[in-house]
């Protein structure tokens, strides 16, 4: 693997002064496969953080490229080869979550191979939480940038053109000419998100686009992705990096502007179909009513979904979305044990989730729910509790992930001191790096994970609720044979049968594990 140089006065290829040409590429990755090649089951949206960095950058001057290699499929190599072959200056590489680190290593090594020049960077939530490591592990990268990216990207590219060092930039962490790992100061926060350019949609292939089925949207037509606020109101859960040393201020939107970049959407992409990727839409009912309104007003007629908490979502509020075309909302269950909620800082009750589940089943909304297996001091009795309350609130999509440790978060503190890791395989979200002390194995709690989802979905009350949901709206229908195949796939991957499953030692071998 070749190493980077290091950064430099100048440093960035050969770009003129004041204009550099930046390509910016998203690894291939099949969540429920391998990296590149054949057909995914897995929908995917536009990545907003390519379309936020590309607006800011061409605000600037500089010319942009984006290769999206997850959404086309592309090999590694091609992947490669194409990103190089724009012959750009400096290439930005996403590594959205930790489970893709491994892909996103290997292609900032072929890259640094085929574009010797190019100032390679990587940002996304991994590199948020794991930036240090992630310059000590891939020695191709010459920066990664944590948190908000679009303007510190946009300053560094800038500082490249005009011949400044990388470490006058704020925001950034550098490998140094001697090889080490530097710090810059923190950047600020864009305080005024209103001022912040939509993302530059003309980068998209919108064909390439579709929701997943457990969205609640209609798969067979294309989806985009949107985001009215950042940060994080209640910024407490003890396993989201947003509880550990990445801690942005909540900052929102106005609906009018919302509500204009939706216009947007559909007069120059034709899409209809919005996913909103707050970590919490549903906050502040009066801001809620009026984008619903202003929806309403233009009579856009677009499908939409939200992530929403259940303690602050309400009967009115749900409803109120769901006549201006909210058709899913995803909750984050976590777990059917008010010890264990309580436990990783939920700051939300079992009796909180079955009100708000209710209301939004009375809205008419298709309700997604995600749990939490295997946290630290839980035990297998616990995880029985979590399937059987998963099965009573009996939603339309559920998950049950197996802990991961987020690095800096208290409760990877927790995980360190009371049971087992095994970071070196984080690559896999659907298999346990963690070990609680009440498991005998990894694989007794590999074994519970599947058994949720047979137990989940292999209902005949689950199926019957299916039926009643698909005569009512006959997309659904064909949602819910993408996501029988989905769920197919995704127990392949739980029994070992993917890629990057059968890369690890049996571990049924594993003494302990």
């Amino acid at each position: 693997m070749n190493a980077s140089p290091g950064f430099s006065e100048g440093a960035g290829g050969g770009g003129g002064a004041g204009r550099k040409k930046v390509a910016i590429v998203l690894p291939p990755y099949d969540p429920l496969g391998s990296a590149g090649g054949g057909k995914s089951r897995y929908g995917y949206l536009p990545p907003l953080g390519a379309g936020y960095l590309a607006g800011v950058l061409r605000r600037s001057g500089h010319e942009v490229v984006f290769v999206d290699a997850m959404s086309r499929r592309l090999s590694l190599e091609a992947a490669a080869a194409e990103t190089a072959s724009h012959g750009a200056d400096v290439v930005g590489i996403s590594c959205m979550s930790t489970w893709r680190v491994h892909v996103a290593y290997q292609l900032a090594a072929l890259l640094r191979e085929k574009a010797p020049d190019a100032f390679l960077v990587m940002g996304g939530a991994h590199i948020t939480s794991f930036g240090e490591l992630a310059l000590r592990q891939c020695t191709a990268l010459d920066a990664a940038v944590p948190g908000e990216a679009e303007f510190v990207f946009a300053e560094l590219v800038d500082a490249l053109a005009a011949g400044r060092p990388p470490a006058s930039v704020p925001g950034l962490i550098l490998r140094t000419a001697e090889g080490g790992v530097l710090a810059t100061e923190p950047a600020p926060l864009p305080r005024d998100l209103d001022a912040v350019p939509f993302p530059d949609r003309s980068i998209y292939d919108h064909r390439l686009y579709f929701p997943n089925s457990n969205l609640g949207l209609d798969t067979s037509r294309p989806a985009t992705a949107m985001i009215t606020s950042r940060g994080c109101t209640w910024n407490r859960c003890r396993f989201c990096f947003r509880g550990g040393f990445y801690d942005p201020k909540y900052r929102r939107r106005s609906p009018e502007n919302v509500a204009e970049e939706a216009a947007q959407i559909v007069a120059e992409t034709g899409v209809r179909q919005i996913k909103f990727l707050d970590d919490n839409f549903c906050i502040n009912e009066r801001w809620v009513d009026r984008f619903c309104g202003l929806l309403d007003e233009r009579g856009l007629n677009i499908r939409w979904g939200v992530l929403g908490r259940v303690d602050t979502s309400t009967k009115s509020m749900l409803k109120r979305m769901a006549a201006s075309g909210c058709k899913n909302i995803q909750f984050g269950i976590e777990s059917g044990n008010q010890r264990l909620l309580d436990l990783i800082g939920k700051g939300t009750t079992l009796d909180q989730i079955r009100e708000a589940v209710s209301w939004a089943k009375a809205a008419g909304l298709s309700v997604m729910g995600t749990c939490i297996l295997g946290v630290p001091t839980e035990t297998p009795e616990e995880t029985d509790a979590t399937i059987r309350f998963a099965c009573e609130l009996n939603i339309d999509y559920m998950f049950f992930f197996p802990y991961h440790p987020f690095h800096g978060t208290e409760l990877a503190e927790m995980a360190a001191a009371e049971g087992t890791v095994f970071p070196e395989e984080c690559e896999d979200f659907h298999y346990p790096i963690f070990k609680p002390s009440a498991y005998a194995s990894r694989e007794q709690l590999r074994q519970k994970a599947m058994e949720a989802y047979r137990r989940y979905y292999f209902r005949p009350a689950y199926w019957a609720m299916m039926a009643r949901g698909a005569a009512r709206n006959p997309y659904l229908l064909k949602n819910h044979a993408a996501s029988a195949m989905t769920f197919l796939s995704m127990m392949s991957v739980m029994k070992g049968r993917s890629p990057a499953v059968r890369r690890r030692a049996d571990p049924a071998a594993e003494t302990g594990k």
